[in-house]
């Protein structure tokens, strides 16, 4: 992280706490964990550009409802192919969206997880062996228990 991105940092956690930048409470310690990682997707969305890093266009499920708002939809950079469902985290998209003179989106708090005990679940009749370790007898016993 640059010296700028940590000043920057330094000075917004110091303007909640002042509340000179309102923050509910309950969410101060949500915003001190996350603000170092902000300001940073904030210093990358000035330098992100259209049509390299993404495409400012109108979906292909807005098209159908007559939607005429184009929003920012990324580009996988390897290949050129858009990639409708998804999105840049830590308040990047939303930086983008600030740039562009979007509609800002909400950010996601939910993490992309699936527990051990439902990815096993959901391919419980089609597993027919693994590979590597199995890990601790506690790791061992669940999937001797799931699966007999």
């Amino acid at each position: 992280m640059s010296k700028s991105t940590d000043e920057i940092s330094k000075f917004m956690e110091k303007s909640v706490e002042n509340n000179n930048i309102y923050v509910p409470k309950y969410l101060h310690k949500f915003v001190k964990y996350k603000l170092k990682r902000w300001v940073d997707s904030a210093f990358q969305a000035r330098i992100m550009r259209e049509d390299d890093h993404f495409v400012l266009s109108i979906p292909k499920t807005d098209e159908q409802n007559n939607q005429k708002q184009k929003t920012i939809i990324v580009l996988d950079k390897d290949t050129g192919v858009e990639q409708y469902s998804t999105r840049w985290s830590h308040g990047l998209a939303q930086f983008l969206e600030l740039k562009y003179r979007r509609k800002l989106p909400v950010e996601s708090l939910k993490a992309v997880f699936i527990s051990k005990k439902t990815f096993f679940q959901r391919y419980k009749s089609l597993l027919y062996g693994l590979t590597g370790t199995l890990g601790s007898e506690n790791s061992q016993s669940f999937l001797s228990d799931l699966y007999h």
